[in-house]
């Protein structure tokens, strides 16, 4: 099985308070992310725009597709879902083919 990236991006609710958010996102990455079988790591990033990417390494695809499916009842990744702006939102999974 390959390595897979989960590559994420999406933009706050306009009224979001940036702190909160920033907050939140830590959280997830803290508390939900890591407990998931497969797991490897997670990084957040943001632009000058306020456009937001999330990139998390799995052991495979299906590591992946098991995090999502639980992610969206989660308690602790409630309230980023909520200051998440979902018509923004879009997520693509690659297949590592190289990695030096």
């Amino acid at each position: 099985m390959a390595r897979t990236v989960e590559v994420i991006h999406f933009r706050p609710v306009p009224d979001a308070d940036p702190e909160e958010f920033m907050r939140e996102d830590q959280r997830v990455g803290r508390e939900y992310t890591p407990r998931q079988p497969g797991f490897i790591d997670r990084e957040s990033a943001r632009n000058d725009n306020g456009d937001w990417v999330v990139i998390v390494h799995w052991d495979d695809a299906a590591s992946a597709e098991a995090s999502m499916d639980l992610f969206t009842n989660d308690p602790t990744a409630k309230r980023f879902i909520e200051l998440m702006d979902s018509s923004t939102f879009s997520m693509i999974r690659y297949d590592v083919v190289f990695d030096s």
